[in-house]
């Protein structure tokens, strides 16, 4: 019919009362040939509907039937408007759908125009930028995880301080669509805002609300509001990132890993695998002779010392950094780190050994190869293993499992186990191989793949993210819906 297709829900009336979308997110009706589906709250709704020239009709609604944590008046009268409306038209642009008093109003989603990307902030920072030409201004914006379909996602709604404004800038959760548009903002800019300080780290979307005529989106990054907040290695040598993207380079000389631990680098250098390189803060550099075939694993603070973990086919070491001792503490590993007080060491055979510093073996187990290993920071190791990359995952083009099993550090007992679903978004966003060597910021897992990305995963659901500008992609992960 001329009515399928996706639309945006403006407002509703039923019974003299006016509705617009609920506090869970806008609603956004996608109608085709039989039937139409919605979200509400939680969950999403699908109809059987029957349409012939201007007469409508809905029935046999299925929804999701998830336990939702806020059922909204809004939802429940959008659903009981729908299958009270017998008549369908355009009115003009708009969709509507009406019956006896009820009536439903529908406007064409508009993707917004990215006009650019403001500068790296963090949770609870003022954020200024300036709004090209010819751009209407409210003085509100809504942060969302999706440009592309933000009536579905938008989390926050801020108001802005701008330049002669007698209200500060604030910020609050969204709560659907205001009653009342605000008045247009004329005058030079800049518009500031605070970002909330529940977002989390991640790219975001920070959008104009009111999208008619003139629709637009920056793209928003949030980053921790420490710094330096990660280092990489590789070719190009080890670059120290800032969350306020003035990352710098602290060597030049490719290396296949390197550690930044108390305002020193350590390194090992591709060329000269045999020496490890450090670099003090006040650009001192020395080095360490290693034994032929010996590797950097890890490096850690503690004692008021440096030490670092390496390991060579006659077994793993504690080494020194200031003295340049050795120590063995267990066989040969193709992985070893700190954690806390013991060390994680992984055999060649792939058994997981803990192990305090004089050796003593706490206990072990066996692994799958594709399994990584990586301590969290509530005393548990993250047992995680990928699943087969599928690649007919439509509309994402790709899409994996991840298993999770939580163990006791001290014990090896499991704490619990559970399953999620990796989505990708875009093709090349997808993590193809186990981690080189996952690390953990804050809750982000950081997982490096062969081909030189940085991907992360947010351990706890919800959207992941783009941690190095204009060098990584990211994927995002869900839970399974059981």
């Amino acid at each position: 019919t001329p009515f399928d297709g996706s639309w945006r829900f403006v407002m509703g009336t039923i019974d003299a009362r006016t509705f617009r979308s609920p506090p869970t997110g806008g609603i956004l009706l996608t109608l085709f040939r039989g039937g139409a589906q919605y979200p509400a709250d939680c969950n999403n709704v699908g109809h059987r509907v029957d349409i012939f020239k201007g007469s409508f009709g809905a029935g046999g609604g299925v929804t999701t039937d998830v336990g939702c944590s806020v059922n909204s008046d809004e939802s429940a009268l959008f659903e009981k408007a729908f299958r009270r409306s017998d008549s369908i038209r355009l009115d003009g642009s708009d969709l509507v759908l009406s019956g006896a008093e009820v009536e439903l109003r529908f406007a064409p989603p508009q993707e917004p125009d990215t006009l650019g990307e403001p500068l790296l902030t963090a949770a609870g920072e003022r954020l200024s930028f300036e709004v090209p030409d010819g751009r209407d201004r409210t003085g509100h914006y809504i942060i969302t995880s999706s440009m592309e379909d933000s009536a579905l996602s938008v989390f926050y709604l801020l108001t802005a301080d701008t330049p002669g404004a007698t209200t500060p800038a604030s910020w609050q959760l969204w709560a659907g669509e205001p009653d009342v548009q605000p008045e247009r903002v004329t005058g030079p800019g800049p518009d500031t805002v605070v970002i909330p300080d529940s977002i989390r780290d991640g790219d975001y979307g920070l959008c104009s609300p009111y999208w008619e005529p003139r629709q637009f989106c920056f793209t928003l990054q949030v980053r921790p509001a420490s710094a330096p907040w990660i280092i990489t290695a590789g070719h190009d040598g080890v670059i120290l990132h800032d969350r306020n993207g003035t990352s710098k380079a602290l060597t030049t000389v490719a290396s296949r890993t390197a550690f930044y631990v108390a305002d020193r680098l350590i390194t090992q250098p591709d060329e000269q695998p045999e020496r490890l390189l450090i670099v003090d803060a006040d650009g001192a550099i020395s080095d360490i002779p290693l034994r032929p075939g010996e590797s950097l694993l890890d490096v850690a603070q503690f004692d008021g010392r440096t030490h670092a973990l390496t390991s060579d086919p006659s077994g793993t070491f504690i080494l020194d950094i200031d003295s340049g001792s050795w120590v063995p503490v267990g066989p040969a590993a193709t992985d070893a780190r700190f954690a806390g007080t013991v060390i994680l060491v992984r055999t060649l055979t792939d058994t997981l050994r803990i192990i305090q510093p004089d050796g003593t073996v706490i206990w072990e187990r066996q692994l799958d190869p594709e399994t990584m290993v990586v301590p969290d920071h509530d005393g548990h190791l993250r047992l995680d293993t990928f699943g087969v990359l599928n690649t007919d995952a439509a509309p994402e083009p790709y899409f994996q499992y991840l298993t999770t099993e939580l163990v006791d550090l001290t014990t090896g007992e499991t704490v619990d186990t559970y399953e999620r679903e990796i989505a990708i978004p875009d093709e090349g966003q997808q993590i193809a191989e186990p981690c080189l060597r996952a690390e953990f910021q804050g809750s982000l897992l950081l997982c490096p793949q062969p081909d030189g990305r940085i991907m992360t995963l947010e351990v706890d659901g919800g959207d992941s993210r783009t941690l190095v500008p204009n060098a990584t992609t990211a994927t995002y992960a869900r839970p399974i819906s059981r």
